[in-house]
């Protein structure tokens, strides 16, 4: 990785616009993913700003640092579970999100909660469901021995915004379904 890394991370997960989910993949859906990459990383710099003037240390990780997967790293911060997609799977938006990290030495509060029910939901629907695997239009997710796979060398995903493993994702389709009722109350 690289020495600046610190002690602890600080993970936040941003809802992808709808715009972005579920369009064909092309190159200007490529530029609107870059756009999006800009405001996280100013948002980023911010945060990590506000920490720095308090005293302590950040290190940005960047978010298309291939390296690091960022959502082994939000699950195990229990901000959601791994699906059958390879992504991070939350309650509130699906898998229709970009995860953030920063890792810093400042001291954060210890999270005492637990993930076995996010873990057992996301498990026991993911075991029945693979629409993800059915929807990767390059095979990148792909079945072998009845265990899931992820090739991120075949996902376009990283390159050219294809988002169709989340938009067939139940969990995502829930979140929009969520989104919409509260829209109504709201009105």
């Amino acid at each position: 990785m690289t020495d600046e890394m610190y002690p602890n991370t600080i993970v936040g997960i941003i809802k992808m616009d709808d715009e972005l989910l579920g369009v064909e993949p092309d190159r200007s859906l490529k530029q609107k993913y870059k756009q999006l990459y800009v405001v996280l990383t100013d948002l980023m710099v911010k945060l990590c700003d506000f920490i720095e003037d308090h005293g302590y240390h950040t290190y940005m990780i960047d978010q298309l640092d291939r390296r690091i997967n960022f959502s082994v790293v939000a699950q195990k911060a229990i901000m959601g579970y791994i699906g059958n997609n390879k992504l991070l799977i939350t309650e509130d938006v699906g898998a229709g999100h970009k995860i953030l990290l920063i890792t810093t030495d400042m001291p954060l509060p210890n999270c005492d909660e637990t993930i076995d029910e996010i873990k057992n939901n996301v498990t026991s629907t993911c075991k029945m469901c693979f629409r993800c695997v059915k929807s990767c239009p390059d095979n990148a997710l792909y079945v072998k021995d009845d265990k899931i796979y992820f090739d991120k060398n075949r996902c376009i995903g990283y390159t050219h915004g294809c988002t169709y493993c989340i938009v067939n994702c139940p969990f995502q389709m829930a979140a929009e379904v969520k989104k919409l009722a509260q829209q109504k109350l709201e009105a």
